[in-house]
């Protein structure tokens, strides 16, 4: 893992991070909690979700989905094309919603290199 992801994985309330194209997992960690195949699981969920949302006309760039037993951020590398879905993430398992902001600025950050 890059030392940019693992800034991002290192920070208060992120417990998992994913880097990941579809369901292609490109760096991870992961909590004893999280298998790889849940792990995967997910990523093919986030990457259909954005998906669907761009063939709907909504190309989405963060997404915030909240369960009982866990919070989940997701932050996509902006496509090269305006009106194309995003194709590589960065989804991260947080504690609440207090991370959401810096867990997201670190991501952008990631994203454009500055």
């Amino acid at each position: 893992m890059s030392p940019v992801l693992e800034k991002i994985a290192n920070l208060p309330g992120v417990s998992a991070l994913l880097h990941h194209r579809g369901g292609i997992l490109l760096a991870q960690r992961l909590p004893d909690t999280l298998s790889a195949d849940e792990a995967s699981a997910l990523c093919n969920a986030v990457s259909r979700a954005f998906a669907i949302y761009a063939g709907a006309g909504r190309l989405l760039r963060e997404a915030w989905f909240e369960f009982p037993n866990r919070c989940v951020l997701v932050v996509a590398r902006p496509s090269e094309d305006a009106i194309a879905a995003p194709a590589e993430f960065l989804t991260m398992i947080v504690s609440d919603r207090t991370v959401s902001a810096p867990a997201s600025q670190a991501a952008v950050r990631f994203w454009t290199g500055s």
